[in-house]
């Protein structure tokens, strides 16, 4: 019965040192298990913080996609208008050079036109000096 009471306490310092040993392993899951639950919350928030990072940056390129499709659009209305737009230049270049062939022409007119002013000048004053002469003489021979 000794024996029987022996290995009783025996087997009772066994069981109480392997509920010991399972407390302090279950002790450490329990650790290690919160240490896990942190590094998954922060792994979670970067995760977040990068889902808010790429929203903003899909924002961003959204804007920036817009402005170019508006910008292509305007484009494709000057490229309409570029033909209007050469026709009306090669137009105006048109005129330019008629009308500088036309300003070309008037003065070579006017110069000719002084010419003739100056050429009737020199006979009106010739003229203004044959007719002093003439009163000059008719003044001799005034009849009293």
């Amino acid at each position: 019965m000794r024996k029987l009471a022996e290995q009783s306490s025996g087997a009772a310092v066994e069981i109480t040192q392997a509920i010991d040993t399972m407390d302090t392993v279950t002790i450490e899951a329990n650790e290690e298990f919160t240490h896990m639950l942190e590094k998954t919350r922060i792994n979670l928030g970067k995760a977040n913080q990068s889902r808010d990072s790429f929203d903003e940056l899909m924002g961003g390129i959204n804007g920036v996609s817009s402005t170019i499709n508006g910008m292509q659009h305007k484009l494709s209305e000057l490229k309409g208008m570029v033909p209007e737009l050469e026709a009306a230049t090669v137009s105006f270049a048109s005129v330019s050079q008629e009308t500088s062939a036309s300003s070309e022409m008037m003065l070579e007119s006017s110069k000719e036109q002084i010419e003739q002013l100056k050429s009737t000048h020199e006979i009106g004053l010739q003229l203004t000096s044959l007719s002093q002469s003439l009163s000059d003489l008719l003044m001799k021979f005034h009849i009293k």
